[in-house]
């Protein structure tokens, strides 16, 4: 490892908490990863993606668990753009977006 970190894998950038279907139906929120911060230059964060938007969705796969998003991202080269569907809280609703 030459620069002290593993490069040229494909990453989010973005530390999450996992949200399982039964507390999404228990909450009434949607279920997959709901962002709690990211990295320096994540690039969702430079698109619009906030603190608390809820990944439902990634390069058309549904996002139920954390093995999901490692199975996306081990396809994917470093430098490749996702596509990315969230849910972010809106009043009483939660409104789609796509990064």
């Amino acid at each position: 490892m030459q620069h002290g970190r593993v490069t040229g894998r494909a990453q989010l950038g973005i530390m999450a908490q996992l949200v399982t279907s039964s507390e999404a139906a228990y909450y009434g929120i949607p279920a997959g990863l709901r962002i709690t911060s990211f990295q320096e230059d994540c690039s969702l964060d430079d698109n619009g993606a906030q603190v608390g938007d809820i990944i439902t969705s990634m390069s058309g796969q549904q996002i139920t668990n954390l093995k999901d998003v490692m199975a996306i991202l081990l396809k994917c080269s470093n430098e490749q753009d996702i596509q990315v569907i969230c849910q972010r809280p809106a009043k009483e609703t939660y409104q789609e977006l796509e990064f």
